[in-house]
């Protein structure tokens, strides 16, 4: 029965010590992950044709780095509705640059695509770079596909 106790107690303080670490850290810094990474996730895996999705790319930032580069390749036959402030320079490509003087925070960024009008599998893909990367980048994580139905 004591040990039953003593073991709730020492539940009970972990979780309080964990809670306060994630409530009580500052400007969104990254107690977690120390590796840079970007992880991409569809409001919706299948949609109708013509039907608007978001696309959220949850951008984790590694300490110290100050910078990083984001492109998205749209397929074929989507529609940019939103672009989430990235550049759009060509039809099917989004990009975005952040930089800081400081190291960076953990952000997300939401962009919105319509659906085309043919249907099946359609496969997403992005890179990204961090500072902590030098020139070099790599695939983003995450969801891929999007079935128009």
């Amino acid at each position: 029965m004591k040990k039953k106790y003593l073991m709730m107690i020492t539940i009970v303080i972990f979780l309080l010590i964990f809670i306060g670490l994630i409530i009580f850290t500052p400007n969104n810094e990254n107690i977690f992950f120390d590796e840079s990474f970007v992880i991409r996730n569809f409001s919706k895996s299948i949609v109708s044709s013509g039907e608007q999705v978001e696309v959220t790319l949850f951008i984790n930032v590694g300490k110290g780095d100050t910078y990083y580069v984001l492109e998205e390749y749209i397929p074929l036959g989507w529609t940019i509705v939103d672009g989430g402030m990235g550049e759009t320079s060509d039809l099917n490509r989004l990009a975005w640059f952040s930089f800081s003087f400081d190291s960076l925070d953990n952000s997300n960024i939401v962009y919105t695509l319509k659906a085309p009008s043919k249907t099946g599998k359609y496969d997403f893909n992005g890179t990204y770079g961090f500072e902590s990367m030098g020139a070099s980048t790599t695939t983003t994580l995450g969801e891929t596909t999007i079935t128009v139905a």
